[in-house]
């Protein structure tokens, strides 16, 4: 017979962000982002992985090249958000993705658009992870990797972040929140920058 008294907690929802708006300034006078690798655009193997994750909702944030973008990753259920301060820096995107994310959801799990090396059973492992106010670090071989979980908690201090300083810029102070989880995929820590990243991958 259930207990009538035992509220059980609720589940915890997690926004899937993409990071989507960047210039790719050391590729060449062309889009990292829509590249071929293995026969799709780098930035659809992370969009099609993000929506066969565990996450609650996967948005992506434009800016750059904002309409080759959504079509890239046209007939896929995913919300788009536009970043019209995007040359600003990653902290513009960040902010954006913040705002965009539901008011009943605990978190953001921010993925980099060039990271296609990434496996949804790894995204899966770092989501799981996540527990009530906790920030979530994957590392492959001690090194820290991508996407990592901020907790709502965080929000505040993300929306105070300027130029190009990404989330790890506030991540020292919240030492105690972190927890570190090692796993043996190298595409946490794979992103491409250069044509020679590319050709490595």
């Amino acid at each position: 017979m259930s207990n009538p008294l035992y509220n059980p907690p609720a589940a915890t929802k997690i926004t899937a962000v993409i990071l989507a708006a960047g210039l790719s300034s050391r590729m060449k006078n062309k889009n990292k982002l829509l590249t071929t690798w293995r026969r799709k655009p780098i930035l659809r193997h992370v969009a099609e992985k993000a929506l066969a994750s565990s996450a609650n909702e996967v948005i992506v944030i434009t800016g750059n090249d904002a309409e080759k973008i959504q079509n890239t990753l046209a007939n896929l259920p995913l919300r788009f958000v536009h970043n019209p301060l995007y040359k600003e820096g990653i902290s513009t995107s960040l902010k954006t993705a913040i705002n965009a994310t539901k008011k009943e959801h605990d978190a953001i799990a921010v993925l980099l658009g060039d990271m296609p090396a990434l496996t949804i059973q790894s995204l899966n492992s770092i989501l799981k992870a996540f527990s009530k106010d906790k920030i979530i670090s994957p590392t492959y071989k001690q090194k820290p990797g991508n996407p990592v979980v901020l907790p709502r908690s965080l929000f505040h201090e993300i929306s105070l972040l300027k130029g190009d300083n990404g989330a790890r810029k506030i991540l020292a102070p919240h030492h105690d929140k972190i927890i570190n989880l090692p796993l043996q995929d190298k595409g946490i820590i794979q992103d491409i920058d250069t044509e020679n990243d590319l050709k490595k991958l």
